[in-house]
């Protein structure tokens, strides 16, 4: 691979403009806007993991509508009913056990509440709680017409790079809570950062570009075609002037992301070569730009330091593969699934003394092309078949409802094709016993319910088609059509025939005719 990269770093690359040059060691650290003292945003970061921890403890019930409305897109909608946190604290399950996870949100939730302000609406005893509040986990597609409402109130989510600061942070908790010995550096926990709010655009446009028949051709004719790595052009393509990679850091660099991919990502969810959490070397041109004077053997130390965690984590899972709800489970499958969707966080104030909602709406692009795909060929195939797919969670309240219907008189499902899957596209519930509450499949809706231990995240596979009447309609149309098409084309045929015919009578009755 030397000489053709070799030959790579002498091209004329691209460069971003030159950014500041803050040493890493004084780097601004990772912070969260808005509170009036870092106490307060203390509590509000450590409430919000353990919220993130627990969310069947203060949500009540989740209740996610999809209407498919036209050939590529589908409004969304997502209702959560919230409990009374002060409920929170005191709740117990059916032994009468009160869970400690609900006394500490419950303290921590006490210890955010303020009195209230004038001009702002509240509950009649006036207590409400500023806070960072986990909205909905979304998947990595553009959003369009994104709304967020807690208690009735239009919210914000935080940027994008704020949310993958917290993020990170939340890694590092799951961390301490799975009892792992590698320590999180500063440098990692801004690694991780630029991994988790990291946007795949420039990097599909870049692949989508090398993977043309004319780029191929060129590397061919180059001798580059066996050696070449696109990870590694696009790294370059994204560095200030004087950054350039050794290709035996580079070697090291992708041996690293290459055993973080198969031994720990792949064992949670399906290959996505645009995911960031499996392959970590498309953070790192966001990451040199958050420290531009960044070397590269701190580069690879913080990713050895990733490498080492994830297989310390996955290492003490596998030896109790059966505990789903271990915290090393918990690290590394988070981990792994933040390569699909993320964690919309908001700032806002909710009531403390009684029970509210959270609802988010959207409308996303459907997604033709199953996770499992891997080729432009079988992407293009897939796309053909109608067949939706759609990524869910199922798991972040007491009891989660989804529904999905189809508003279009012309377009049913087929039911007995339509599924849920797992993040390894695995079909659910082989058995009775692990069947949900109810599942209903309709050629008009699919509907799905249940409360018991489940999995966080589901994949479920639309098989749609046109209705009987409108493809006969369609068949007879099409039918109609070629048959007249075959008939011009013999009446042509017939035509030109005749036409060849009578030529002939003319020229051999010219022929044979005196010549006086």
């Amino acid at each position: 691979m030397s000489a053709p990269i070799q030959r790579i770093h002498d091209r004329q690359l691209k460069r971003l403009p030159p950014q500041r040059t803050t040493p890493p060691d004084e780097a601004t650290p990772l912070t969260l806007l808005g509170f009036t003292d870092t106490q307060l945003e203390e509590r509000a970061e450590d409430l919000l993991f353990h919220l993130l921890d627990n969310p069947q403890i203060w949500r009540e019930r989740a209740v996610e509508q999809i209407a498919i409305t036209s050939e590529i897109l589908s409004d969304r909608e997502r209702t959560i009913d919230v409990r009374s946190f002060a409920e929170v604290r005191s709740s117990s399950n059916e032994e009468g056990y009160i869970k400690p996870e609900a006394i500490e949100i419950g303290n921590l939730v006490k210890s955010l509440t303020v009195s209230d302000p004038k001009n702002i609406v509240t509950p009649p005893d006036g207590r409400f709680a500023e806070l960072l509040l986990p909205i909905a986990s979304l998947p990595r597609t553009p959003l369009l017409a994104f709304e967020i409402k807690v208690d009735g109130r239009t919210s914000q989510r935080l940027p994008r790079d704020i949310n993958g600061d917290l993020q990170a942070r939340y890694f590092a908790h799951l961390s301490k809570r799975a009892e792992c010995d590698i320590n999180i550096s500063e440098l990692l926990l801004r690694l991780l950062s630029c991994i988790f709010s990291f946007s795949s655009s420039t990097w599909t446009d870049f692949e989508r570009r090398h993977r043309r028949l004319r780029s191929r051709l060129i590397r061919f004719f180059k001798g580059t075609i066996e050696d070449y790595d696109p990870v590694y052009e696009y790294i370059q393509l994204r560095q200030d002037d004087h950054k350039k990679i050794d290709v035996a850091t580079y070697a090291r660099w992708r041996k690293v992301s290459e055993t973080i991919r198969d031994l720990v990502v792949r064992q949670h969810v399906t290959e996505n070569a645009r995911s960031a959490p499996e392959n970590p070397l498309l953070a790192i041109p966001k990451l040199c730009r958050r420290i531009p004077d960044l070397q590269d053997d701190q580069i690879t130390a913080a990713l050895l330091d990733l490498r080492d965690l994830l297989l310390y984590a996955q290492g003490r899972f596998q030896a109790d593969p059966r505990d789903l709800q271990s915290p090393a489970y918990k690290l590394v499958s988070t981990y792994a699934s933040y390569g699909r969707r993320w964690e919309a966080v908001a700032k806002c104030r909710i009531p403390v003394d009684r029970s509210f909602e959270i609802s988010v709406k959207d409308r996303r692009m459907m997604d033709f092309c199953s996770p499992e795909g891997h080729s432009a060929f079988s992407e293009w195939i897939q796309k053909k078949r109608s067949v939706a797919h759609y990524h869910v969670s199922f798991a972040d309240a007491a009891s989660n409802h989804l529904h999905i219907t189809i508003p279009d008189q012309h377009v049913q499902l087929r039911p007995k094709k339509c599924q849920a899957r797992n993040d390894l596209w695995k079909p659910l519930c082989p058995k009775v016993s692990g069947s949900p509450d109810d599942e209903q499949k309709e050629g008009e809706s699919y509907s799905r319910y249940d409360t018991k231990k489940r999995v966080d995240q589901i994949w479920i596979e639309l098989h749609l088609r046109q209705i009987w009447a409108r493809s006969l309609a369609t068949l007879g149309v099409t039918g109609a059509t070629l048959s007249a098409l075959i008939l011009l084309i013999h009446s042509g045929r017939e035509r030109s025939r005749v036409t060849r015919r009578h030529s002939c009578d003319e020229v051999g009755g010219l022929s044979a005719s005196p010549v006086w």
